[in-house]
């Protein structure tokens, strides 16, 4: 801790002995096409990655919350974490990094806790279905992942220590040289995730003492190379290692649990740009290793997957259309499956646009999918979007479809073969109104959403063990408003976001054997009403963030009889920015949980109270380059 105080203040000395009032423009980020951009234009598309701009996140679960739009069900630090997005489950909100699906073949979802941000450039959520390209999984949300090259030469430092005994280091160089690109990004983690929590199980209410250690490192690298005008290479590499203690609930005894997780992900894809015609080819690979092991089990799920992927796109007039063709092979094994299952998809999704007049677009969505020869599964959806006057609406109507994971069809004990993929009818409208007023700009807006589930899978108790049926039909239906506000302040800015979100997700039918005490019941885990605030001031060279969040009472069994407590938190962060020539300084402090509001966001499992993170982030750019 010692030495990483002095070596903190050191730098901040350095460069305010250096620093003066020169001004550097941060370069832009090369934001090209990309597959999806002809798809789910009739869909709401959030900005994640100006999040990354401002603040000092290390991965997806930390961003989620901040934002408001989906609830994170995280097992606290070090541990996993998921997301439920408009009523649905964790597996139907996939997760897309440059453009290949990462969400495990295995598990169905990705673990927000390994997905580190600090390589990525460009973050982007769909809200809403998009299994019409994206395919099994997207029927919430789907959240885009892309590493991006900067235009000039940069090396960016960050290290950070957190009063939880935590710390994160990474460093971040961008090479260019003529039409070549190149970024590398390392990360390490060694965090210890030690905090005290009043034990309300216990007989006496006494403390408990929680502590996961986790040791993670991390290397994404990416290479862009520029062949003439309408051509681009690109080459992204994902190596990820993690080692974590499992730490046990309020109500369980140490056991000793650990999890080791391995990654290797890999993007290949070319782009050719010119005039009214797009092509596109990407090659995607996968290789993870789960290793769980504890007193009682020694468990090693293994998964291979391969991403093939052709895009065409081309204008004519009034008209766009475009195809894409898409196949995956999935292999996996597990220590409690008999044998390696494997598995073959393909499958061709179209999208056809009309210019109805220069402010409305229509779109036609159609994906037909092809698995292990004897399943076939269409889904399609219809949209428009378009504005009058100062209101822009987008709109859509469509299908969906998640398919089973392996360990639902294989799993031993209680592997159910016969299982039928989830089936959903989906609708959404989005409406923004943009007005200023002076140096006032307001951004109002409102989202509906609804879906309507059949077959939702899910493992339930059985004689003598655990199995997953088609357990459920779910309903789930709700609404987001919110208001954005901006304003000049001449040197300054003060940007205000205001955020609620009411979700109403019910069990409409559950399979005859399990009764009908769940229906017309929230789902576990989904909060009907969640309210979000921000905070955004800059003035010069500073800048504080504020954030605040309010989250509903969430049942936590089927029938409604158990539920957590809502909670109300909020962070605060302030950053100082020291600018010379081509060198910037960024100290910051943050303290989380302001008010040390005991919470959880899973049953038995209490997050972490009032903490507080120190850093700096340092970036050179040669001052000599063209800005």
């Amino acid at each position: 801790m010692r030495s990483i105080l002095i070596f903190i203040f050191s730098i901040c000395i350095i460069a305010k002995t250096t620093a003066s009032s020169d001004t550097l423009s941060l370069p832009a980020v090369n934001i090209l096409a990309t597959g999806w951009q002809s798809y789910n234009q009739d869909r709401r598309v959030e900005r994640i990655d100006t999040l990354l701009l401002i603040n000092n996140f290390t991965n997806l679960k930390e961003i989620l919350p901040v934002l408001g739009i989906a609830y994170c069900k995280d097992y606290g630090p070090g541990n996993s974490s998921t997301y439920t997005y408009q009523g649905t489950a964790a597996q139907h909100n996939q997760i897309i990094w440059n453009g290949l699906p990462i969400n495990s073949s295995l598990l169905g979802l990705t673990d927000l806790s390994l997905a580190s941000v600090q390589a990525f450039q460009q973050l982007r959520m769909i809200k809403g279905t998009s299994s019409d390209y994206w395919g099994s999984g997207a029927i919430g949300s789907t959240i885009l992942i892309d590493n991006k090259a900067w235009d000039v030469n940069r090396l960016t430092f960050d290290a950070s220590y957190n009063s939880l005994h935590n710390q994160s280091y990474n460093v971040t160089a961008n090479y260019v040289f003529k039409n070549l690109s190149m970024l590398v990004s390392g990360s390490v983690l060694n965090n210890l995730n030690q905090y005290r929590v009043l034990d309300y199980t216990s007989p006496k209410h006494d403390y408990k003492l929680f502590e996961t250690p986790q040791r993670s490192k991390e290397l994404q690298c990416s290479t862009i190379y520029k062949s003439g005008k309408y051509d681009q290479f690109k080459l992204h590499f994902w190596l990820l290692n993690s080692d974590r203690n499992i730490s046990p609930s309020l109500t369980e005894v140490n056991h000793n649990a650990k999890q080791n997780d391995n990654a290797i992900r890999a993007v290949v894809d070319w782009m050719h740009i010119k005039g009214n015609c797009n092509l596109k080819l990407l090659t995607g690979l996968i290789h993870e290793r789960i290793k769980f092991q504890d007193d009682a089990v020694n468990d090693t799920g293994l998964v291979t997957s391969v991403f093939l992927q052709a895009n065409a796109e081309k204008k004519l007039k009034n008209y766009s259309i475009a195809l894409s063709l898409q196949s995956r092979f999935d292999k996996a094994n597990n220590s409690s499956f008999n044998n390696t299952h494997e598995r073959f998809i393909n499958s061709l999704a179209i999208n056809i646009s009309k210019e109805i007049n220069s402010k409305t677009q229509a779109f036609l969505n159609s994906r037909s999918e092809i698995i292990n020869k004897d399943k076939f599964i269409q889904v399609g959806s219809l949209g428009l979007n378009g504005s009058f006057k100062e209101t822009s609406y987008k709109m859509y109507f469509a299908t969906s479809y998640n398919i089973p994971t392996f360990n639902d069809l294989y799993w031993i004990p209680g592997g159910n073969e016969l299982l039928k993929p989830e089936r959903g009818i989906n609708a959404g409208i989005d409406l923004e109104y943009k007005k200023r007023i002076g140096e006032l700009n307001n951004s109002f807006g409102l989202n509906l959403f609804y879906h309507n589930i059949k077959d939702w899978i899910q493992w339930i108790p059985g004689n003598p063990y655990w199995k997953p049926v088609n357990y459920k039909k779910v309903e789930s239906m709700g609404a987001n408003i919110y208001w954005n506000i901006k304003i000049d302040l001449g040197s300054s800015q003060l940007s205000i976001l205001n955020s609620f979100q009411f979700t109403r997700a019910i069990n409409k039918e559950v399979s005859e054997s399990s009764g009908s005490n769940a229906i017309n019941k929230q789902l576990s885990y989904v909060p009907e009403y969640t309210i979000q605030n921000s905070i955004n001031y800059r003035a010069n060279k500073m800048q504080i963030s504020y954030y605040q969040q309010w989250v509903g009472k969430r049942y936590t069994t089927s029938d409604e009889s158990n539920f957590l407590e809502p909670y109300f938190i909020s962070n605060i962060q302030a950053t100082y920015s020291l600018i010379r020539n081509g060198f910037i300084a960024k100290p910051y402090v943050s303290i989380n949980n302001i008010f040390d509001v005991a919470y959880e966001t899973v049953a038995y499992r209490p997050r972490e109270p009032r903490n507080i993170s120190i850093g700096i982030n340092i970036q050179i750019i040669p001052f000599n380059q063209k800005q």
